[in-house]
Parts: structure tokens; sequence; C-alpha cells
């Protein structure tokens, strides 16, 4: 009885690691993502420009609106 209590005891200690392991891992992972992406989302944000690819779907979305208006209006 105690050779399984054991047994679970190990298993739960090795999960436990495991999860705290990952959660490291993860966050010096974001922490390294930050340091490579941060600076140009700071200069950025100080220049005050939007995501130029964000901006180029809002015109797209724009345009197919008209497209729309027009097909409406012409039925």
């Amino acid at each position: 009885m105690s050779n399984s209590s054991h047994k679970t005891d190990l298993s739960l200690n090795r999960r436990i690691w495991l999860l705290w392991a990952c959660g490291w891992l993860i966050l010096v992972l974001g922490v390294l993502f930050v340091a490579w992406r941060g600076p140009r989302w700071l200069e950025r944000i100080a220049r005050d420009e939007p995501d130029p690819l964000r901006r180029e779907k809002l015109d797209n979305l724009v345009e197919v609106r008209r497209e729309l208006d027009r097909e409406d209006g012409s039925q």
C-alpha cells in the first residue's frame, strides 16, 4: 500500500516540476519576444502611426462596403 502511495507522490512531484518548468519557459519566451518586438511597438506608439497592415485591411473593407452600397443603390 505504501509503495503505490510513494509512486503517486513521485508522479505528482513530476507534474508539479513540469508545470513549474513550463511556466518559467513561457515567462522567459515572453520576455524575449517583448525584447525583440517591443522597441518597434514603442516607436509606432511614440510616432502615433497605425499598423500598416491594419490600415490596408481597413481600406479594403471600406472599398468593399462602397461597392456593396453601389450595387444596392443600382437595384
